[in-house]
């Protein structure tokens, strides 16, 4: 929940740690028991609404084996029509439907899970050139951070770093100080020449740092159907999956999931 939402007034609830109904049916040689719960069951600090269902067969020997359990909404509103209008309150709690922002907006929207559209930049490296040559020469991004933190490169002083718990196996690598010593597999240089050569390079000749991207998004495609079901909102369109028009229609959605709730004859 965002901060808006939190801040939101919303109708008030009786935190309940435990409160359950359950119904059972029988059609033909099926039978269905339905769980209904709404309570802090989860420990989250508010009351969450769900239903679930167990399926029984019933076999030739008339003995009752359980064959599937779980969200069967289908079968709950087949056996038990009466319920079929608190199915879209599955998972909602007294804060609202479940990440009810953040959900909605992401299955309205053409944003892939890291949040980018199909081919925009996602993840970049910074390489440094030198001067008018196109070469780009791949250091540690951490160590980079560090070079571009710098003033000037006229004080670089090389240190080894040897291996913490096998130095006579492993060879030592080398850095610059005052950058980090502490670990051996991240340092920037394996030998001592190469860290003399990009002392040198550093020092006569102007660097050039280059950040440039190499993931891009993939991007997805807008989920309405989706994005309905978790706003319980099937009547909204792409354009309504604003956090501004979502949150403006919290406090009556709750209303109404407040009136369901009390039907059933369960504490809100």
């Amino acid at each position: 929940m965002t901060t808006k939402e939190t801040t939101m007034t919303l109708p008030a609830s009786k935190l309940v740690k435990n409160q359950k109904l359950t119904r059972t049916k029988t059609i033909g040689n099926e039978r269905l028991t339905v769980t209904i719960r709404h309570d802090d069951d989860c420990g989250n600090g508010h009351n969450s609404f769900a239903i679930t269902a167990v399926k029984a067969e019933r076999a030739g020997n008339n003995r009752w084996y359980d064959r599937c359990w779980g969200m069967q909404h289908d079968e709950v509103a087949r056996f038990f029509p009466d319920l079929a209008p608190l199915l879209k309150w599955h998972l909602c709690s007294t804060a609202g439907p479940m990440h009810y922002v953040a959900n909605s907006i992401y299955h309205a929207s053409d944003k892939d899970c890291w949040g980018k559209r199909k081919g925009e930049p996602k993840n970049f490296e910074t390489v440094v050139r030198f001067l008018d040559v196109p070469i780009r020469h791949k250091l540690p991004q951490k160590f980079v951070t560090w070079l571009q933190s710098l003033e000037n490169f006229d004080n670089l002083t090389i240190a080894p770093v040897h291996h913490k718990t096998d130095p006579k196996t492993f060879k030592p690598k080398y850095t610059f100080l005052p950058y980090s010593l502490d670990t051996w597999h991240s340092c920037p240089f394996d030998s001592l020449a190469e860290a003399v050569e990009w002392q040198d390079a550093l020092r006569y000749y102007e660097p050039d740092f280059v950040t440039m991207p190499t993931a891009w998004g993939e991007g997805k495609d807008p989920d309405l159907a989706a994005a309905r079901y978790t706003a319980i909102w099937p009547a909204a369109e792409l354009a309504d999956f604003t956090e501004e028009k979502l949150l403006a229609r919290l406090p009556a959605l709750m209303e109404e999931f407040k009136t369901a709730v009390e039907s059933l004859g369960l504490v809100y």
